[in-house]
């Protein structure tokens, strides 16, 4: 669900999520420097939450990938 809410980023920041989202998150992901808290992280998770429904998203995703601070979701 939360990678699927990397594809609606994209579409929504075009060529420029490459730049600002891309190459941050494989860094972040290779460093394991806290990588589901960052900033596009989080606004992937929150995309994803809301086009699968809290229900859904409470069942399988709700430990690993948080959404707080995006979309009005708070923890």
């Amino acid at each position: 669900m939360h990678e699927y809410g990397h594809i609606m980023q994209s579409r929504n920041y075009g060529v420029a999520y490459l730049f600002c989202i891309g190459v941050p998150s494989l860094r972040s992901a290779a460093s394991h420097n806290d990588h589901k808290n960052q900033w596009y992280e989080r606004e992937a998770s929150a995309y994803a939450r809301r086009y699968f429904g809290d229900d859904v998203w409470m069942l399988y995703a709700k430990d690993s990938h948080p959404t707080y601070g995006f979309l009005g979701y708070s923890e």
